[in-house]
């Protein structure tokens, strides 16, 4: 390894065993290892990212396939998540693209997998990313596993605009670390803390401790103590584990001692309004869609976020003037208790606060509703079954939105249909002004069958992708978009995962692309 200068993370033998099977490739050659996911995708140390792009300068990976979702159920007895890397040496040709695309593939849990006992794939997780992006970005992998390029490009934008936490704490003279160690060898004098009142992590909910689960502390001697600075008041106590989907956390404003499972944040009394901004940020949806999509262990291993991770979360500059209402509804909220509505309006507060756009305010919530719902329940959730009217109707809202954004004076028509194999036909007819419709839709939702032409063509056309794209242990759900005159038919698997106000927008753009393409109508003048 020294001879070669090959970086090795935490003397991982994986790593050094696949850097080598990476220069012994030959022309022509094709590599398939199952590695652990954690090291080689998800690890944020600098040597884990040096790493990692390394292996993509010297190894032609081609393929990624990341099998962290299924760790719960398929690996269930697995130590930790996996990934299937394929490195392809193809032959050097001319005009060969210098930064080839990477195909990043995760197999979920949903009905159908349990049905096939095999790995489904559904089409909207397959993506191609550029070699060179996805070596550039340390967060790249995890973001991918739940998300999508455009959340990649809405975490960098948020990244670029707003300074990490941990700048606006050192520039105020904050204090934040973990609580104190008990163990690790060391016996260092902790006798200023007896007494003291103890909140263990299990305590700490939303904006809210529960009394009745902290005690005294009683340890005279401690492995790392910490600074006595850290357990004045206000301190706000952060929990590094994850606690019904969310981060949570409680400002105390009285001194307390916490220990390594929780996370403090401790500054003078005069900046406690501010405490309770970031506070309220730590409980928004933006906030956990933040770091869902960027912890190296929520999410692809162990429900907690590290120290590090909550400091890198963007913020506003404190006191900007959309803040003030973040405050009053953390005040409210701590007054009255966290209620359902004043979520929503801590959630309205932030959003303003980050000036995020309605479509971003759509994926962040989308993510929050769906999601992480999916990671946590499984088959269970909501993500994986059947959209509801509600669902549907929001759906069929926001494509018609995005449809006129560039198309506004046709009359846009959506109306849903169901195929008996587990899709969902949503068929959009456009037509532009001075047109007669070809036919009118019945409003709500019918069943497509053999019988009709239309039914016949997506049928043959879904059973057609099945047989391309199924083998004994993997099946592709498509998604399709089908032109018919001036009708578009997007076919999409019935899971209400695949008819979000996110996916709609997505949907709309490509009905946009493929009925202009074809000449049935014509873009607004500029």
């Amino acid at each position: 390894m020294k001879e070669n200068d090959l970086v090795v993370p935490d003397r991982q033998i994986a790593w050094a065993f696949l850097s080598s099977c990476g220069r012994l490739l030959g022309e022509g050659g094709i590599l398939g290892l199952l590695l652990p996911s954690k090291s080689v995708l998800h690890n944020r140390s600098q040597k884990a990212r040096a790493a990692r792009q390394q292996l993509m300068g010297t190894t032609p990976i081609s393929t990624v396939i990341d099998l962290s979702v299924l760790r719960s159920s398929t690996f269930a007895t697995a130590k930790a998540p996996a990934v299937v890397l394929i490195a392809h040496n193809r032959p050097a040709a001319s005009g060969h693209d210098t930064d080839p695309d990477l195909l990043h593939v995760v197999p979920r849990n949903s009905p159908l997998q349990r049905l096939l006992d095999g790995f489904v794939v559904a089409q909207d997780d397959i993506h191609r990313v550029p070699a060179g992006r996805a070596a550039a970005s340390s967060e790249m992998w995890q973001i991918l596993l739940w998300g999508d390029l455009q959340d990649h490009s809405l975490i960098s934008s948020l990244k670029s605009k707003f300074p990490p936490l941990s700048q606006i704490a050192k520039s105020r003279g904050w204090l934040y670390s973990r609580g104190f160690q008990v163990k690790g060898g060391c016996e260092n004098d902790a006798e200023h803390l007896l007494g003291m009142r103890l909140v263990p992590a299990e305590a700490i909910e939303a904006f809210r401790v529960i009394d009745d689960a902290t005690e005294r502390f009683d340890h005279a001697v401690l492995h790392r103590p910490r600074s006595e600075k850290l357990f004045e008041a206000p301190v706000l106590l952060i929990r590094r584990g994850i606690r019904q989907g969310r981060p949570v956390a409680w400002l105390s404003t009285q001194d307390v001692t916490f220990n390594d499972s929780v996370i403090g944040l401790s500054g003078p009394q005069e900046d406690i309004d501010h405490l309770r901004i970031v506070s309220g940020i730590v409980h928004s949806s933006l906030a956990q869609y933040f770091h869902f999509l960027t912890s190296s262990s929520w999410g692809a291993e162990r429900n907690y976020i590290e120290l590090g991770e909550h400091f890198s979360l963007p913020v506003p500059a404190l006191g900007s003037d959309s803040q003030p209402s973040v405050l009053e509804v953390v005040k409210a909220i701590e007054s009255f208790g966290l209620t359902s509505e004043l979520q929503d309006q801590l959630d309205s507060c932030v959003f303003e606060a980050y000036g995020l756009l309605p479509e971003d305010v759509d994926r962040v919530t989308d993510m929050v509703n769906v999601t992480i719902d999916h990671f946590r329940r499984g088959e269970n959730s909501v993500g994986v079954a059947e959209p509801s009217r509600k669902v549907l109707d929001e759906y069929r809202e926001c494509l018609i939105r995005g449809i006129e954004t560039v198309f506004p004076s046709t009359e846009i028509e959506v109306v849903f249909a169901l195929t008996p194999d587990f899709y969902i036909v949503a068929s959009c007819q456009v037509t532009p002004p001075g047109h007669s419709q070809a036919g009118s839709y019945s409003s709500g939702t019918r069943t497509a069958d053999s019988s009709s032409g239309i039914g016949g063509v997506l049928l043959q056309a879904v059973e057609h992708q099945d047989q391309a794209w199924s083998a004994t242990s993997t099946v592709l759900q498509p998604s399709l978009l089908v032109l018919e005159g001036d009708r578009a038919h997007v076919v999409k698997p019935r899971e209400t995962r695949f008819w979000t106000k996110t996916r709609a927008r997505s949907d709309a753009g490509d009905v946009m692309a493929a009925l202009a393409g074809r000449g049935r109508v014509s873009h607004a003048s500029s």
